[in-house]
């Protein structure tokens, strides 16, 4: 390896030293699939760190647990680094906000049947704020997010901008027992440290508040139907989640599970294609197609899980 790939290694990837974030153990594992990184990680960039990208199969060496049967990466992005990527990253998915506001207000509806009181309520990951006044019409009275991408928040409305913090989810950004409501979409299987993050989620929420998770399933018919071609085997993704999992790092959190589902998307037949295998070319003209018929929206379960959890007393973990 060239002193410059040496620098590289350095710089992007931080030493081995993944364990389970459920039981902890480290090498108690079987390999699902193979890293497809080059040795010099060039293949690390701002583009797939950008969310709703074309899929481009970089990943690291997929395993699962043998003892809690949680999939993780055993290749990690230096925190330094990874949080520079999601900073820079651009918002891509500016054309399809109508399609992903429906798919994730749908989710909201069903979890606020479960709050006895709609005040305030936190989006992680909320790129321009496209949510917000759908969520205001719901009758949270105060309504922000956070985004780590400085390219998304320039997109938000004059006055909605003030309500996002461009950072990610982290302490002391907010006081204890702020939020009724958390919300966070495809996003928790972009954290490097799970628990952690569940923890801030604990500490911001009010008693009997309500955190809604929905990112990919990593159990589901699509992902074993594709394998390694799936899309969501990818580096930005160093958790991958089935609802077992999901449900026993939430409850290791002190969070009890009031509903777990499979949550319908909405999307275009050309976005359709963009997700799946297909050639390059034929991808491509696809996309840049002028066809009217491309644009017709569906809605089709494309393999997501949803968790809707409230905050109880927090178990020792």
């Amino acid at each position: 390896m060239t002193t410059k790939s040496k620098k590289n290694k350095l710089d992007k990837m931080s030493a081995d030293t993944s364990s389970c974030a459920i039981c902890n153990c480290k090498g108690n594992y079987k390999i699902l699939l193979h890293s497809t990184l080059r040795d010099d990680y060039s293949d690390i960039n701002m583009e797939n760190f950008s969310a709703r990208r074309l899929p481009d199969r970089v990943h690291g060496t997929i395993v699962r647990c043998v003892k809690c049967n949680l999939v993780r990466t055993l290749e990690v992005v230096n925190p330094i680094f990874l949080s520079l990527l999601y900073r820079r990253s651009d918002f891509t998915y500016k054309d399809i906000l109508e399609n992903l506001t429906r798919t994730y207000m749908s989710v909201i509806f069903k979890a606020v049947k479960y709050l006895e009181k709609k005040k305030s309520f936190l989006e992680i990951g909320c790129g321009n704020g496209f949510l917000f006044k759908d969520v205001v019409s719901l009758g949270f009275k105060n309504v922000v997010g956070v985004e780590p991408s400085i390219n998304a928040i320039s997109f938000a409305e004059e006055h909605i901008r003030p309500l996002i913090k461009n950072t990610v989810l982290k302490d002391n950004i907010f006081p204890p027992a702020s939020f009724d409501m958390l919300a966070g979409f495809q996003v928790f299987d972009h954290i490097q440290n799970p628990n952690k993050f569940l923890s801030v989620c604990y500490d911001i929420l009010k008693t009997g508040g309500i955190l809604v998770l929905m990112n990919h399933n990593v159990n589901s018919f699509s992902a074993k139907i594709l394998k390694g071609k799936s899309p969501i085997y990818d580096i930005e993704h160093p958790y991958l989640y089935g609802v077992d999992t999901m449900r026993s790092i939430l409850i290791k959190n002190g969070f009890d599970v009031v509903n777990s589902y499979n949550p319908g998307s909405y999307f275009s037949l050309r976005y359709i294609a963009r997700l799946f295998p297909l050639p390059k070319k034929l991808k491509m003209d696809i996309i840049n197609s002028r066809c009217k018929f491309l644009d017709i929206t569906v809605k089709t379960h494309p393999g997501n899980l949803c968790l809707i959890a409230r905050k109880v007393n927090k178990k020792s973990t």
